[in-house]
C-alpha cells in the first residue's frame, strides 16, 4: 500500500481545524503504537432516496468517478478490475487508488474494494478484511484478490468503509435506503486524538456528496 499521510475519506467545505487534521505530517509505528492500539473508531449514516436501487448502486461503485464529487479526491484511479460477475457478466471495481490533497499537501492510499452487484460496495485497507460472503465476491477472489496487499506503510492499522442500498417498498415508488459505515484505527494515539473533532461529521459530509451525485444524475429522470 502506498504510504498515505492523510486522512483518507475525504471531506468538503473544510474547516480551519479539519484542513490541519488532513495535512498533518506522518508519525511512525512504534513498538508502544502497537501494544496499546485504541479501539476502532466507526461512524454510520443513512439516507432514503427517491431513485431506483440499482441506479444508485452504479453511482457508488463507479469510483473511477469520484474525483469528479467526492471532496478534496483530485484522483481516483481503478487499478484491478474483477473477473466477470456470474449474474450479469460486469467486472467490478477490485482495488484502487485515491489521490486526496488541500492546499499544496496531496497524498495517496489504496484499498481492496469489494462489490456485491445491487446491494454492497465495501473498500478495506490495512489489516481490515472483507465481510460479504465468499459467494457474494467470488468475482474478485477468481484472482486472488483476497490476498492482502495494501497493509504496508500506512497510518492505519484498520480501515473499512461499507455502502449498503437497499430498496423500499413505498406504493410502488422507487425509494432506496444508503447506509454509510466506516471504521477505522490509527496506528499511532496522537492521530486518534486528533481525529476525534472531526470524525462524527465524516459518514454525513461523504453521504452529502454522493447524495447530491446522484441528484445531478438521476433527478431529470425520476
Amino acid at each position: 500500500m502506498p504510504s498515505c499521510r492523510s486522512f483518507p475519506i475525504p471531506l468538503s467545505r473544510p474547516s480551519l481545524q479539519l484542513a490541519a487534521f488532513l495535512t498533518k505530517p506522518p508519525c511512525h509505528r512504534t513498538f508502544l503504537n502497537s501494544a496499546f492500539a485504541p479501539p476502532p473508531q466507526r461512524v454510520h449514516e443513512s439516507r432514503t432516496l427517491p431513485y431506483p436501487p440499482n441506479d444508485i448502486y452504479n453511482i457508488v461503485a463507479d469510483v473511477s468517478r469520484y474525483s469528479k464529487f467526492v471532496p478534496y479526491c483530485k484522483s481516483s484511479v481503478v487499478t484491478r478490475l474483477s473477473a466477470p460477475d456470474a449474474i450479469s457478466g460486469k467486472q467490478w471495481p477490485s482495488e484502487a487508488t485515491l489521490v486526496v490533497g488541500w492546499g499544496a499537501v496531496e497524498e495517496s492510499f489504496t484499498s481492496r474494494v469489494y462489490c456485491a452487484p445491487g446491494s454492497v460496495v465495501e473498500a478495506v485497507a490495512g489489516m481490515s478484511q472483507s465481510r460479504l460472503k465468499p459467494e457474494e465476491i467470488a468475482h474478485h477472489l477468481k484472482d486472488g484478490h483476497d490476498a492482502d496487499e495494501t497493509n504496508g506503510n500506512s497510518i492505519f492499522r484498520l480501515l473499512s468503509t461499507r455502502w449498503t442500498v437497499e430498496a423500499l417498498q413505498n406504493r410502488g415508488m422507487d425509494r432506496t435506503l444508503v447506509t454509510l459505515s466506516i471504521e477505522f484505527a490509527f496506528n499511532n494515539p496522537l492521530y486518534t486524538a486528533m481525529s476525534l473533532p472531526v470524525i462524527p461529521k465524516v459518514a454525513s459530509v461523504m453521504i452529502d456528496a454522493f447524495q447530491e451525485r446522484v441528484d445531478t444524475l438521476l433527478g431529470d429522470s425520476s
